[in-house]
């Protein structure tokens, strides 16, 4: 006698589902969702590089915006010291009428704590 394998009487299987293209109206409709779909996906794509583009170039604008204030700072660091050298701002310190430093005196508490109301 043989072996005879015994299999069950319901084999199930998988199957994609079937389209007929044998009515346009059916065809036509998945011809235009998979349009649609491509469409969206390629202005997503486009939208999402769009961002990308605007970000580096705002960087890239930053960047060379500090590069040219980080110029400008030194210039005028540069231009100061220039400016303020000890004969001008001798000449700034008289015309503020201040009085000279010996001549000026100073009022000392002889408590070391001074009380206030």
């Amino acid at each position: 006698m043989m072996n005879i394998a015994t299999f069950p009487n319901e084999i199930r299987t998988l199957s994609f589902p079937r389209f007929s293209f044998k009515r346009p109206i059916r065809g036509l409709y998945l011809c235009s969702i998979g349009l649609a779909a491509s469409a969206l996906l390629i202005v997503f794509c486009l939208w999402q590089n769009n961002q990308i583009v605007r970000q580096t170039y705002q960087l890239h604008q930053g960047q060379l915006r500090v590069t040219a204030l980080q110029g400008e700072n030194e210039t005028l660091k540069l231009n100061g010291l220039k400016e303020n050298t000890l004969f001008k701002l001798e000449k700034q310190v008289q015309g503020l009428n201040l009085e000279k430093a010996e001549t000026v005196s100073f009022i000392q508490s002889s408590a070391k704590t001074v009380v206030s109301r």
